[in-house]
């Protein structure tokens, strides 16, 4: 990726609600916040919402999928995060790899993504929404950290013959520190229920999330996940989400 400007925001996550999603990751792992209360804990308005989920509109096909599925839509990104001092770096764009331990259908292969669109990674809420992730995570993790950040954008669609699969590998972690969910839209598709689970896979919550921003957060060490299939009642529809990965950059002690 080349260098971006990070744009400077006057857009800030609420204290109050960065310490309840904290205090809630510390206490049992995740923690669910419905859109409209994220919305509001940055005082965004509808305008700078609507600009921002636009994008979605320009995802790629993904053609790496091990299922040979056409259903998904993406791009990708990765940054350095320090919530503490507000910086954000743009990594150098190389593929997405993870090992087969942590992604059974897709893992162990170099995947090939178009970055995310410089007017995205620019757009006011982008850094609001990456510090405010990172500053819950500082307070969940008890210290004031340097951030690998990794931005996946999707669209998956379905249509009448066909579903879409938003979590094709099934009940899974991603090998990280912190996972953030964030609902962007749904137009036209049933299903999509976000299940989480403990490490032995017992159930803990599910929810299907319809409201734009609705917003799961989760320590990837404690909990798994996994989305439904949606299926498509018209003739075609679709489920755009965004998931944020957070993992340390830095070594303490």
């Amino acid at each position: 990726m080349n260098t971006v400007e990070i744009e400077k925001s006057s857009i800030r996550l609420d204290s109050k609600v960065a310490e309840s999603c904290a205090a809630a990751l510390k206490d049992k792992g995740w923690v669910f916040v419905p859109g409209q209360q994220w919305k509001n804990s940055f005082s965004l308005s509808l305008g700078q919402w609507s600009g921002f989920a636009a994008y979605w509109d320009n995802l790629m096909l993904d053609t790496h999928m091990g299922d040979n599925g056409r259903y998904r839509y993406r791009r990708y990104s990765s940054f350095q995060v320090t919530p503490s001092t507000g910086q954000i770096l743009p990594n150098p764009h190389e593929p997405y790899m993870q090992p087969k331990s942590v992604n059974p259908l897709n893992g162990d292969t170099k995947r090939y993504y178009s970055p995310l669109e410089q007017g995205l990674v620019t757009h006011p809420f982008f850094e609001s929404l990456l510090l405010g992730l990172g500053q819950i995570y500082d307070q969940a993790s008890g210290k004031n950290e340097e951030w690998n950040v990794k931005l996946h954008p999707y669209r998956i669609r379905a249509d009448q013959s066909s579903p879409g699969m938003p979590t094709p590998e099934g009940l899974h972690r991603d090998g990280v520190d912190f996972i953030a969910m964030m609902l962007v839209d749904r137009v036209g598709v049933e299903g999509g229920v976000t299940t989480i689970t403990d490490n032995n896979r017992s159930f803990l919550f599910s929810k299907t999330m319809t409201s734009p921003m609705d917003i799961i957060l989760g320590d990837d060490h404690r909990v798994m996940h996994e989305v439904s299939a949606v299926n498509s009642p018209v003739l075609s529809g679709y489920r755009d989400a965004l998931v944020i990965a957070f993992a340390r950059a830095t070594l303490h002690e």
